[in-house]
Order: structure tokens, then sequence, then C-alpha cells
């Protein structure tokens, strides 16, 4: 059953990008032959599950539909093998986690040849024409509140029509989306969405942006957001608004919807991000298309999708069958889904009726869509009827509610978006006028409504009742002993608490009335904390804890301190770094997923002057590829992997293992550095050789650290004029003298780095305990009063 109301409101959102599917399901409706969708785990590789099948099934990989979702389309024989047999072929992969039919989808539109009227009487019924007055959504006392179009933080509103629609309508254009980052046709994904020259908006089938011009998407874009007061015909929901289109002159199947779904979703991924910076700011998706008397649980892929849409703060709306039919018992797609984040319209007339689908536990309401008024092409109107109407004039009341004149209300949306879906929604079915010829119909029992909706919505999102976490939480200015944390207190917050302790501690601290930047002090070096921050808004009301950050302090030395670019293999499932050996280390490392970082647990020392021998081995999961590996060392210790500190370079990609030998050159610097290995599949669709830095497709990289040795420094007491060490090997106490003014601290550190003991002098020399550490070799740092190193010596634990 879906919802009938939000009884509650979640502010921490719940990224559902995969589902958990029964092992096997299907619809007894129409579907392309020869065709499988295929949702896969984080990191599976569709490659290595394609080439796994048997010759003779004929799979074949024919796009990636959803790279957020993680799905595919698969081609295959079904003369070979049945379409039942190949799902269960499917389902017995264990990285495939649904595999489903592609069926295909009609559009839901009566288009009567009425003669054309001047008077929507869905905005305002005056009872003329047969209709009871007020049986309405009362646009114009919403539009007494706002008109659409923008935020009350300036940022533009935009809804998305899933399906073909002509925006160069005169009454259209005005309020048409463009993707001001891209540039039209020049070839290049010019802000990195993914998809290339999508200035207009996106064709999943033709991958471009020439979505089609449908006579029934211009209807559907009328209803959402006909340009008002410009002396033209008619007017949308809303005023202004910006109309997005993504869709081809058909959203025929089931692969269709799941692609055209998956660009809005990345361009409020973007906007969320960014701050609103990047990508567009699309709060609703209309579709007027689905498939009649269908089971939602034999389409696990698709319903799933909208909880992951509505995670990101986007509503979808769509149109139930136009048939007579009750969808609780008789099933509907996409409408029955149970998903929140799925509002399932049904269309009313001029007196409240109702006609066609209806379900007291799926459709959410009615919506006029009998006999409207709306846009056509050719610069013209229409009056048509259809659910394919009652839907997206839902999707613009959407867009009007995001309007609402309240810099509240944004700051939900900004700091949660799917809090804000959630307000909108709760003010959507709370808003509905009540109808008792609809209260055997609908969940709600009645019919949309605008200007209660923005009532509703400024009631609770104006008030200052929602308390939330504050937003832009990170952690900075860190030191072996301290750090900064920073944020943005939430405005309706009469305090702000800050807890924080060591990773693994069993009780917080508490730090009340935090001020950003809050600082935290007397902190372990090289060790990890987390933290969270809660709000306060008085009265009793405070806010569910932000998530949890972590960091972790300096004094690991520069391997880990320093700040070295991040470089990874996006699919680590076909190839890897099985074992790395260098000198007497050996690091069977095995799958690390694209990157492994050994950086924390690597003990690896290397003298000036002195040569060793590597060997880097790979592995594959099926069919071995050709493998190139190169390696990094920071000899400078600057953090960055220059060019020239390539170390190694295989020349030639095989599959056998990569050997050879390092000189450590006597100009190296002494101390703890960062070793990078970069093993990277080549040949077809990776040809080129990833750099030292960045992502790529296939291989592996991993990360350790390295302790260079200065051979000249003595493991008995230093004998420099300005520094002594001694008892050297010590055993309980050891003691640190200098005779330099510059001197004012020394740090202890192990092979790897690690800092484990500060001290500051104490007149011109340092006593400390040593009596828990373990026998070995361990490097004395001696510092200045600006933390810089001034030199590096060895020296020895022995009780």
């Amino acid at each position: 059953m879906k919802m009938k109301k939000l009884l509650t409101f979640a502010f921490s959102a719940l990224f559902l990008l995969g589902v958990s599917a029964q092992k096997t399901h299907f619809d007894n409706k129409p579907y392309v032959e020869g065709e499988m969708l295929i949702q896969v785990l984080d990191d599976a590789s569709i490659r290595d599950i394609a080439q796994r099948a048997p010759v003779e099934y004929g799979v074949k990989i024919t796009k990636e539909l959803s790279r957020p979702m993680r799905i595919w389309m698969i081609e295959f024989d079904d003369k070979a093998i049945s379409h039942e047999g190949m799902q269960y072929w499917f389902y017995s992969q264990p990285e495939v986690t649904v595999a489903d039919y592609n069926y295909r989808i009609e559009m839901r539109a009566t288009l009567p040849g009425d003669p054309l009227v001047t008077q929507q009487w869905h905005h305002k019924n005056t009872g003329a024409n047969g209709g009871t007055v007020d049986a309405d959504i009362d646009s114009d006392e919403a539009w007494d509140i706002t008109t659409g179009g923008t935020t009350a933080t300036n940022h533009d509103i935009v809804v998305c029509l899933i399906e073909s629609g002509n925006l160069d309508h005169n009454d259209l254009n005005p309020n048409r989306w463009f993707n001001a980052a891209e540039v039209p046709n020049d070839g290049i994904d010019n802000d990195g969405n993914g998809y290339v020259d999508d200035y207009d908006g996106w064709n999943p089938v033709q991958g471009n942006d020439n979505y089609g011009t449908g006579n029934h998407g211009t209807n559907c874009l009328g209803m959402i957001g006909a340009k008002g007061d410009n002396g033209l015909l008619v007017v949308g929901a809303n005023w202004d608004v910006k109309l997005m289109v993504v869709g081809d002159y058909s959203i025929s199947t089931q692969a269709n919807a799941i692609e055209a779904y998956t660009y809005p979703l990345v361009m409020r991924q973007r906007w969320n991000n960014s701050g609103g910076t990047q990508g567009a700011f699309v709060v609703a998706t209309s579709s007027s298309w689905g498939i009649d008397g269908a089971n939602p649980n034999n389409y696990p892929l698709w319903c799933a999708f909208y909880d992951t849409l509505g995670a990101y703060g986007i509503l979808n709306v769509g149109a139930t069958t136009n048939s007579n039919l009750n969808v609780d018992t008789a099933g509907d797609m996409p409408t029955a889904c149970a998903s929140d984040y799925m509002i399932g319209v049904g269309r009313t007339d001029n007196n409240d009726n109702t006609a066609g689908g209806y379900g007291v536990n799926t459709i959410e309401f009615g919506a006029p869509g009998i006999n409207v008024v709306t846009t056509a092409n050719t610069n013209s109107t229409t009056t048509t009827t259809g659910t394919s109407f009652s839907c997206p004039l839902t999707a613009g009341v959407i867009g009007l509610a995001y309007s609402i004149p309240c810099t509240d209300f944004m700051t939900i949306v900004m700091n949660d978006p799917q809090a804000g879906a959630d307000l909108v929604l709760q003010a959507l079915l709370d808003g509905t006028d009540p109808k008792a010829q609809l209260a055997s119909r609908f969940v709600t029992g009645g019919r949309l409504n605008s200007f209660n909706t923005l009532n509703e919505l400024m009631a609770v999102a104006c008030s200052g009742s929602v308390c939330l976490a504050p937003s832009g939480i990170s952690a900075g200015s860190i030191t072996t002993s301290s750090a900064n944390i920073s944020f943005n207190a939430f405005s309706g917050a009469a305090s702000t608490t800050l807890y924080w302790r060591e990773v693994g501690a069993a009780t917080w601290t508490t730090v009340p009335n935090a001020t950003s930047p809050a600082s935290i002090s007397g902190l372990s070096g090289c060790t990890d904390y987390e933290f969270y921050l809660e709000s306060d808004c008085g009265g009793g009301s405070m806010s569910a804890p932000s998530n949890t950050g972590t960091f972790s302090t300096s004094g690991c030395g520069n391997c880990v301190d320093l700040p070295y670019c991040s470089s990874n293999a996006t699919d680590g499932t076909d190839e890897w770094i099985e074992s790395f050996v260098l000198s007497t280390y050996t690091n069977n490392s095995g799958n690390d997923g694209g990157f492994g970082d050994y950086t924390g647990s690597s003990n690896i020392s290397v003298t000036l002057g002195q040569t060793y021998n590597f060997t880097v081995t790979p592995d594959w999961s099926g069919t071995q590829y050709n493998e190139y590996t190169r390696i990094w060392i920071d000899y400078n210790q600057n953090g960055t992997l220059d060019a020239n500190e390539m170390v190694y370079d295989q020349g030639t990609a095989n599959q056998n293992p990569a050997t050879g030998s390092i000189t450590i050159p006597v100009t190296a610097v002494p101390g703890s550095t960062r070793l990078r290995v970069l093993m990277a599949y080549q040949g077809a669709g990776q040809n080129t050789l990833p750099n030292q830095c960045g992502a790529f497709q296939y291989g592996e990289v991993e990360d350790y650290c390295i302790t260079i040795v200065d051979p000249s420094a003595s493991l008995n007491e230093i004998s420099a004029d300005w520094v002594r060490v001694y008892p050297n090997p010590a055993s309980n106490q050891v003691t640190i003298e200098v005779s330099n003014d510059r001197i004012a601290s020394v740090e202890i550190v192990d092979v790897v780095g690690k800092v484990i003991a500060t001290a500051a002098l104490n007149g011109n020399k340092a006593t400390m305990d040593v009596s828990n550490f373990t026998n070995g070799t361990y490097f004395y740092q001696l510092k200045d009063l600006q933390g810089t190193t001034l030199t590096t010596e060895k020296m020895v634990i022995a009780h």
C-alpha cells in the first residue's frame, strides 16, 4: 500500500540506489524480444558477466541505461534461450541484483475532436458550460501568492517532461530550459555531466538533444507552464517555470524510461552537490505514459528509481490508466509503484467527477483532465482529455510550490533536498479539496488544489517550526593536536552542539553553544576522529543529528600528511594488482576494487644510493587482459608525484608480472614519503595510459609509504655539535639535548612515518618516556617554531 500521509519527515536522505528483488518476476505485458535490463552491484563488471554467458546465448552489451542506478540493456538470442531462461541465468550470477524484461509502454491520451474553447476552467471554474463553480484548482488565488519561476533564493525552478514536446511553440518558448553550461553542437561534454551536447535537453534513444516535437507532449507542456500574462493563448500552472524536455518521439519501452529518468536525476545531483551552481534544480517530472493492468512487483528497477529520485529531491507524477480500472487490484505502471515519490493522478471534470483509473490505496488524488484547454503544435491550442493532462498540471503545481516567498523553505531544501520534497508532497496531499464522489476513488479522497498546497506548505516551512541540523560541515586547519570544525548553523537554531571522539572510543566529547569554526584541541597525532552536530531550536525542539564526519590529525609523516592527488580505476572487478614485492616487503593485496591504500600498514625502509628489486603481479576474475605498470616515488617530499619521479615504466602491455629494480638517488630527501603503483588495462576501450593522478576505467592503483634512510646517521650517540641523543639504544627514557635556538620541539616517528610521541623542549632538552615502545628502529625529528623539520635521525629502542 502506498502512503496516505507522511506523518513524519525524514530529514536524512536514503539513497536507494539498488533494489532487493525476487528471483523470478514476469508481467504478461508486451515486451521487446531478445532484450533484458540488468542491474548489477556497485563493483560488478557487466563485461565480465556477459563473457561468462554460454556462447550459444549470444549475449551482447547494448548500452548503459543509467550509471547512477547501474542498469544496462543486454541483447541475447531469444531463439537459443527463452526470456524466462535468460532471466534465470542472469539471476544465477552473484553480481546481478535485478534482471527484467524490456516491457513496452503506451501513451495515455484521449484526444477527442472537440471544438476549441478559450476558457481554462481548471484554473477558475465559473460554472460555465455546465460546470460547477469552484470545481477547479484555485490557480487565480495561488497566483496572488506567486506566479512561479524562481525560488525565494533566486534559483530557477525546473520541471521535466519525460516525453517529446514542442518548445518552439510561441506560448512555451519563453519558459524553455536549456543547459547554459553546454556549448551546442561542438561534440564536447562541456559541463562534464556525462552527456555530449545536451544543450536543449536529452533524447535517450538518439543520444542527442533532439527530443522531438510531439503534439501530445506539447499539450502536456502547456498544462505545466504555458507562459502567463503575455497576451498569448493559455497559461499553465506556472506563469514562469523552466521546462525541461527529455524524451524521444515516444517513450516506448522500460529501457527508454530508465534512460530518460536518469537525465534529470544526474542534473539534480549536480545541483545539490554544487550548492546550486551546476546542473539544474529539477523539482518534478511528469510522465503521461505507462502500462495498464501491470503488477508493480514485476517492475523492480522501474519502481525503485522513484525512491532514488526522491532521495535527491525530485517528486514524480504519473498519469494513471484512462481505463475504468481499480488500480489497487488491477495494477498499473508506474502509478501503482509503492514509492512515496511516484504520485499517481486520476482525471476529473468541471463538476469534480472522475473517469478512468482510480485506487483508494494507490492513486493519490484527482486533477482536472477532462475537456481541458492547453497548447498544441503550430502555435495553437486544443481541448483534450486524459490523465495525461492531469499529470503535468500536478507537476506544474509542484513547481509553483517551490516558488513560495520563503527563504526558510529554501534553507531546508538546500540542507536536505529529500526533506524539502517531503514537505511539498505533504502539502500537496493535505491541500486537496475533499469531494464525496472521490472519497472511494483516491487516497486523499480529493482533487488537486494549487492555492491550498501553497498555504499548507507555507504554514509549515515558513513558520520556523522545522528544526534542521547545521549544513556545510567540514573539518580544516588540522594539526597533530587540533582541528577546526566549520559549519553553517541552521537559521532557526538557538544554539548548536558539537560532538567528537576518537574513532572507536566509548564516549563523545560535547561542545555546547558551538560557533563556526569550532576548535577541538588536545588531540593525538596521526589519529582518526569523528564528529557530528545538532541544532537546538528552542522549546525542546532538536534537530536530527547531522551526518557523521571524520578527519585524521597530522603527524603521520609526509607520506600521509601531504595532499597527494587521488588515482583509481572505476571498474576494479576484471583485473587488479594481486601482489606487490619490494626488496623484502611483500603485500598479497588481492582485489581492492580499483584502489588499495596501504599507507597506514606498509613497513618499507630503503636507503639512499641502494638498489631494490620489485615485482608487480596482476590477476583477473576471468579473461586475462594485457596490463601496463608504472611506479612513482615522491623523492623530494613535496606532495606531488612529478613526472620525473616515475621510477618504472613497463614499456609494453602484457599479461606477465612486471619486474625490475629501483635505485634510490642520493639526492632524495630522507624520511617518510609516498610510493604509487599503477596497473592499467591496455586494449579496446582503454588504449591511452593513465597519468599518476585521476580516474580511469580498468585496472588498479596501490599507494604505499616508504621511509628513505640516510646511511650516514649513526645508531650511537649523535655527535653533531648542537644535538645529543642518549642513551641510544634507549630502554625506558631517551633524552634529546640541543644547543641550537631554532629547535622548539621533537617528535619520535616509527618506520612508516607515524608520530608516536611529541615533546616541547624544556630549556635545551626533552626527556621522553619510551618504556611502552616495542623494540626496533625509530626516528626522531627536530622541529622549529613553525613546525618545519630541520633534521631526521635514527634511534633504537632495546629494552
